[in-house]
């Protein structure tokens, strides 16, 4: 609680706002390069080699940034682009790397089912059924080709007239 003389003073300040992301200067990403890849323990109940990588952002500033989810082939001098978001134990480590972005293109060393918008997967199921069905449509039309090939000139003309004329009936009704 305030005093009277405090009150008086005008001496309430308003709390200053405190960015997670200082290095990026209100920017949602930066790009940088790789000066030095490496892991390191994190705090006390965890145990574990988590990968960082110290990076020198385009605006010059360096920082620590954590590598996510499992294998990489980064080295030193490669682009990356770094976004916000701290890692909970390691200290000091705000940033993140974004995978498939600039040379950090490596997939994961498995196949991820949950949680794939992070770490930029496609989803397996739903690419193989549109590349089936991609297949069986171009199987179709080399079939439908193959097929108006093999008649004549002119059985093909009357075809297409008889084709055209159908469609005009059906657009009329």
């Amino acid at each position: 609680m305030v005093t009277f003389s405090q009150y008086i003073k005008n001496h309430r300040r308003t709390k200053q706002f405190r960015s997670s992301t200082p290095h990026f200067e209100g920017s949602p990403f930066k790009n940088a390069t790789c000066l030095r890849v490496g892991t390191v323990k994190p705090k006390k109940p965890n145990s574990a080699q988590r990968k960082i990588t110290k990076v020198c952002l385009t605006n010059g500033r360096n920082l620590i940034a954590y590598i996510p989810g499992m294998g990489h082939r980064l080295q030193k001098n490669n682009e990356v682009m770094v976004r916000g978001g701290r890692v909970p134990d390691l200290p000091g480590v705000r940033y993140h790397i974004m995978r498939f972005k600039k040379d950090f293109t490596t997939p994961e060393n498995f196949e991820r089912k949950k949680r794939r918008s992070k770490y930029g997967i496609k989803d397996l199921y739903r690419l193989r059924e549109t590349l089936n069905r991609r297949q069986t449509n171009r199987t179709n039309r080399t079939i439908q080709h193959k097929a108006i090939k093999k008649i004549g000139k002119k059985k093909r003309k009357k075809l297409y007239i008889r084709l055209f004329e159908n469609f005009l009936r059906l657009k009329s009704k």
